[in-house]
């Protein structure tokens, strides 16, 4: 006999669920426990939306779904915050959660709550097994959502009295069918329309949606700019066009004549597509959703000459085949004026920022360390691979002021961020995740002293898991983009209660948790510091957590 558990684990093992990333509760012990016999391992982290930024984290590096389990009620509630991360990052995340038993609904049973009415906001889909017979087909429901069209998490709640349900006999197996994406017949002709568009554009660009921004897809990028002419703009940051890892780009949108958002919603980080920004400029949305095809409406209206419903990486990958298909080509008197524009976007995206007036109080620029790490991961053997799952090393930048410096001086790695969400902290969990997905890589953190609170316990999972992660942890004392919020709006005699105390141990709380640390002052502390958490990292699988004693500085603006 078997119980309902038991059945779950199974049919998880039968979709190559290999990893769950967990925090325990009394309502989901059964699924712990059924977890031994197909030999699923747990990550078991310190806080529940830690397992949420795992998975996210993991299934952005690996291409496939992340699955996160937690208990019911408080611990379902605390993952909330990260699930919106997902959402807004468009990552396909399973979020599995425990669930007061079904028998007792109405009755004040222990943590009864309406997960699947609290959840709607956060997922493209949420169900509630309340037979486990049909967890098959429901478990095929949450894996299909979750990755058709925009990518996006969902939801499954699971009552206690169903993982102990006795299955006398178990259900019988049915072959899981994950139907891929499918573009209508009606496509062939926006295939033509949008290919068109952009060859007798002078000056277009083309805004890619999150979804087509992951390390795994720099391929699927290389083939859009080598098929239809055109360096697309991958956007996946809170900042928008003012993303320091996308350079000057924001000053050639208001000289571009036509706009193709791929994925891309026409939301605050483009100003809406408001004229103020891409001036008379023309638009072509290929998206899918309805909420997203409103938004396009919305906000773009008359101004959008071609809207195409469709999954936008499906629709991207046949676009670069019909573009080699296709015979015609832009003028050739056009070809000079494309390749200067060309140009023009990536030399805008190649491009540093200004560090402004340099540091008379002797503390460590921002600017010099990610220097020093990008030198560190390049030592490390990397080679920007295509995939982040053979890549040498992985960054993960996270924070305001810190991480925005981080994003914009180090460029020799695949890379994650928060995403649109703008959400703060998760990178500490995000290590883990990313340790999964790519295991042969060395993990590189890069997060501000306001921005380690938030999961600092994490480091244990890091240091129990054996990690092999380098975290710099920039140390200006403050929560540093309030600060700078602050002093722009308010005045420098109006800045308060965003100063943290100075000569916090950070290095020594991740001594007392299992890992090494050390704390940084100088330039030439830093490279060797370096040099010894990459041996440790590389050899030993010990993570190195280094904190850095640095100026505050406002993030990296371009001249």
């Amino acid at each position: 006999m078997k119980r309902g558990a038991d059945h779950i684990a199974a049919v998880l093992a039968e979709s190559s669920v290999e990893r769950l990333f967990s925090l325990s509760g009394n309502q989901i012990m059964p699924l712990y426990d059924a977890c031994i016999e197909p030999g699923i391992s747990i990550t078991h982290t310190r806080h529940e939306s830690a397992a949420v930024f795992m998975a996210e984290a993991y299934a952005q590096l690996s291409g496939r779904p992340g699955i996160a389990l937690v208990t019911a009620a408080p611990g379902f509630a605390n993952a909330l915050g990260a699930l919106y991360s997902a959402k807004q990052s468009e990552t396909p995340v399973i979020f599995i959660s425990g669930d007061s038993p079904v028998s007792g609904d109405g009755s004040g049973a222990f943590q009864e709550f309406d997960q699947t009415a609290a959840v709607k906001p956060f997922v493209k889909a949420t169900q509630r097994v309340i037979d486990i017979t049909a967890f098959r087909e429901q478990w095929q429901y949450c894996l299909q959502q979750s990755l058709s069209g925009i990518p996006g998490p969902v939801h499954l709640s699971l009552p206690f009295d169903v993982l102990k349900q006795t299955l006398v006999k178990p259900p019988v197996p049915l072959t899981l069918k994950i139907a891929e994406d499918t573009l209508s017949t009606d496509n062939v002709e926006d295939f033509k329309n949008i290919y068109h568009m952009l060859v007798q554009a002078a000056r277009p660009l083309v805004l890619l949606g999150p979804a087509l921004c992951r390390p795994g897809l720099a391929g699927l990028r290389r083939n859009l700019q080598n098929s239809l002419g055109v360096v697309p703009v991958a956007m996946e940051s809170p900042r928008g066009l003012n993303d320091p890892v996308l350079g000057a780009i924001r000053s050639l949108c208001r000289q571009a004549d036509r706009i193709l958002l791929l994925g891309k919603k026409p939301d605050f980080t483009i100003g809406f597509g408001h004229s103020d920004h891409f001036g008379d400029a023309r638009f072509a949305a290929v998206i899918s959703g309805d909420d997203n095809l409103q938004l396009i409406s919305n906000n773009l209206d008359e101004r959008c000459d071609c809207l195409v419903a469709a999954p936008a990486r499906l629709f991207a990958e046949q676009l670069c085949q019909y573009a080699i298909d296709e015979s015609s080509r832009w003028p050739a008197d056009a070809d000079s004026d494309r390749e200067q524009w060309n140009n023009s976007i990536a030399s805008c995206l190649e491009q540093r920022p200004d560090t402004g007036e340099p540091i008379t109080s002797g503390l460590l620029h921002p600017a010099q360390i990610t220097a020093s790490v990008e030198r560190t991961i390049s030592q490390s053997g990397n080679a920007a691979a295509a995939g982040a799952s053979n890549a040498a090393a992985v960054l993960i930048c996270d924070g305001g002021e810190f991480g925005q410096w981080a994003q914009a001086g180090i460029r020799v790695a695949p890379r994650m961020i928060n995403g649109p969400s703008g959400a703060i902290g998760g990178s500490l969990a995000c290590a883990v995740g990313a340790a999964v997905a790519c295991p042969e890589s060395l993990i590189f953190v890069m997060l501000g002293d306001g921005t380690a609170g938030f999961y600092l316990a994490e480091l244990e999972t890091i240091a129990r898991e054996q990690v092999p992660a380098i975290i710099i942890v920039g140390n200006d004392s403050r929560w540093n983009a309030e600060y700078q919020i602050q002093l722009d709006q308010y005045g420098e005699h109006r800045t308060h209660s965003c100063e943290l105390p100075t000569g916090l141990r950070y290095d020594e709380v991740a001594q007392g948790l299992g890992m090494a640390g050390e704390l940084i002052e100088t330039a030439s502390a830093l490279d060797s510091a370096l040099t010894r958490a990459l041996e440790r990292a590389a050899n030993q699988r010990q993570a190195t957590l280094l904190n850095v004693i640095m100026e505050g500085r406002k993030a990296p603006i371009y001249s």
